[in-house]
């Protein structure tokens, strides 16, 4: 890390890690959540996922 110029964390305590561990300036770090709705884009279960192929037409051993 220290060649990099800046950080991007994915949470503080990646940050406050980066910080403690490595000695990296805060001041050079940002942290940027993931933006993934965790309720709205999940793993499909086995069986949304055999409802799914029949629906679309897909091959039972295509990847969904």
């Amino acid at each position: 890390m220290k060649h990099a110029d800046y950080l991007v964390a994915v949470d503080q305590r990646l940050k406050d890690y980066a910080t403690s561990q490595f000695t990296y300036p805060q001041e050079k770090i940002t942290v940027m959540h993931n933006a993934i709705d965790t309720d709205r884009f999940r793993p499909v279960l086995q069986e949304e996922q055999k409802a799914l192929k029949i629906r679309f037409r897909l091959d039972s051993d295509d990847f969904i």
